[in-house]
């Protein structure tokens, strides 16, 4: 049983890339909440330290196969979390001040608000759903 188990997870059956992928997700859902509250107390947009010092679930800037970046000015922010790891199968994703969290399959490269908009369960609550 354990050697069928290390055999799927070393074919890449998938189960890890998802595992990131969401987590990804995750963060991006943090840092949006994070910096919805800081701007509204603070009425501007935080940096990464100032908001891993209020606020839960602020992803490190490498964490789970992907690399976070955010890039803050005062009314406008993007966050990114691009994949390091099965890059091939990881989706890039990008998260900006209208709260929308965008993603595609870019072997690796970063994903833009060019990108289609993410769907599913609590993804993006503030949109309709398709």
């Amino acid at each position: 049983m354990l050697q069928s188990i290390c055999v799927l997870i070393s074919a890449g059956c998938g189960v890890i890339p998802r595992f990131n992928e969401d987590n990804a997700i995750g963060a991006l859902q943090a840092l949006r909440s994070a910096q919805e509250n800081f701007k509204s107390n603070q009425g501007r947009y935080g940096t990464r330290a100032e908001l891993a010092a209020s606020y839960s679930g602020i992803p490190a800037s490498r964490e789970h196969g992907y690399l976070f970046t955010l890039e803050v000015n005062p009314e406008t922010y993007v966050a990114l979390a691009t994949p390091t790891a099965f890059k091939e199968r990881a989706i890039s994703l990008h998260l900006d001040q209208s709260g929308t969290i965008r993603g595609m399959y870019k072997k690796g490269e970063q994903a833009n608000v060019m990108d289609p908009v993410l769907h599913g369960k609590g993804i993006n609550p503030h949109l309709p759903a398709p």
